[in-house]
């Protein structure tokens, strides 16, 4: 039992995300070089970007002089931040805006897009490229969901205005919570599915050895180690593909937001408990 236990958490920390190369963006400008198109890395959009609170600005122009921007680090969620506590509360809506400089015109690109908390709409040069739920300015007219995302872009050759809506009304998180990656279509691809076919691997691994621990417990009662751990990697095995990757949401593309966050919730607080008593 103990080799299975060790044999999983060696898989576990085989999920981990591939590297990538951090390209720090400075005043919300980060600047695609001839060097960057020889080598086409993958690279985080990190540093600090505008942010616009309680504004949905215009994606297809700049903003005017009456909207004035707070500069944040995007991937961070807003109401994470010490400073901003008071001010900007978890619940709302706001606008982060980059400029992405490049040295070339090219269509082989693409972003890998985290989820928000908890819905957004992310536009390049004024062009709706993903969204995910429905932004609002109210609880009302907002809906939110969770997926990682990868869109392909079009980047023109200059100045290229990346802008994203966000919005929350029902999570105490509120914002970005992890940066944005760009990189070549095909490389991006291929991380989005070596992270997926990782969670498939290690789900299935847990299905097996949840199985096979109840099928154990059946035949010999008094032995709970087995029960305990059944239930373990079976409420585990949902985070695996309930979580992270969210394969459920891309699944069931009508998944309901507010069932799928009690349930990954439930199966954090019952594998613990199951994972305790084993």
């Amino acid at each position: 039992m103990k080799k299975l236990s060790y044999i999983l958490i060696f898989l576990a920390f085989s999920l981990l995300p591939l590297a990538v190369k951090a390209a720090k963006v400075i005043n919300a400008e980060i600047v695609l070089s001839d060097t960057y198109f020889s080598k086409l890395e993958v690279i985080e959009l990190e540093g600090r970007w505008r942010f616009y609170w309680k504004e949905f600005v215009n994606p297809e122009k700049a903003p005017g002089a009456s909207e004035r921007p707070f500069f944040l680090d995007f991937g961070e969620a807003w109401s994470d931040i010490p400073e901003l506590r008071k001010s900007y509360h978890a619940k709302g809506f706001a606008s982060y805006e980059l400029n992405i400089v490049s040295s070339q015109g090219t269509d082989n690109l693409a972003l890998r897009i985290p989820e928000f908390y908890s819905a957004y709409s992310l536009y390049l040069n004024g062009q709706l490229v993903a969204k995910n739920g429905e932004v609002g300015k109210d609880l009302a007219s907002s809906e939110p969901y969770w997926l990682p995302k990868v869109a392909n872009i079009i980047l023109e050759k200059g100045n290229n205005r990346l802008v994203v809506h966000v919005s929350n009304f029902k999570h105490h998180k509120g914002g970005a919570v992890a940066p944005i990656s760009i990189g070549p279509s095909e490389t991006i691809l291929f991380y989005k599915n070596m992270a997926v076919s990782g969670s498939l691997f290690i789900a299935g691994t847990l299905l097996i050895a949840a199985v096979f621990s109840l099928i154990v417990y059946y035949f010999q009662k008094l032995d709970f180690a087995f029960l305990f751990f059944g239930l373990f990697a079976l409420t585990y095995m949902y985070r695996i593909v309930g979580t992270d990757t969210y394969i459920l949401h891309e699944v069931f593309g009508g998944l309901n937001w507010y069932s799928a966050i009690r349930l990954e919730y439930l199966s954090l607080f019952l594998s613990v408990i199951f994972f305790t008593y084993f």
